[in-house]
């Protein structure tokens, strides 16, 4: 059973990481499937920040090495860039979307779980044949891996 929940983030459509934040590992983060990415109080599991990230979802959000005095956070998702995050003195900031947060985290919450695409006995077969498959067993199948 966890000890604590971290919650608003949404992962259903890639893979997360969950990273732990700051020099004494006071926060957690994750990516999510709407681009935002989200930090958390590691004591309290209360939300401290929302922040777009990319334009479509949010897989890695990596901490700067602890040994460094400066913060600074490396954001990847779907897109073909990485983008990098520190804290600044000017206003405004475009990327904090943390006023949004219960409209962010509803949106989340209500758009359900994963969505699976099922395939009728004919698209099977059709697939297979596509993929050079007919007549054989296709749990049998050689794999390669590129």
């Amino acid at each position: 059973m966890p000890t604590k929940r971290y919650a608003g983030a949404r992962n259903v459509e890639t893979y997360k990481d969950v990273n732990f934040l700051g020099a004494s590992d006071d926060y957690v983060c994750s990516g999510s499937d709407d681009g935002h990415f989200f930090v958390w109080s590691k004591p309290t599991a209360n939300l401290v920040g929302i922040w777009e990230g990319d334009g479509s979802v949010v897989n890695v959000v990596e901490d700067r090495p602890a040994h460094h005095s400066f913060p600074m956070l490396a954001v990847s998702g779907i897109d073909h860039t990485v983008k990098i995050f520190a804290p600044t003195a000017s206003e405004p900031r475009p990327f904090c979307h943390t006023p949004r947060a219960p409209e962010i985290i509803e949106r989340n919450l209500s758009r359900g779980g994963p969505t699976m695409m099922r395939l009728s006995r004919i698209q099977m077969a059709l697939l297979q044949a596509h993929l050079g498959l007919e007549g054989r067993d296709i749990d049998r199948a050689d794999c390669r891996i590129m």
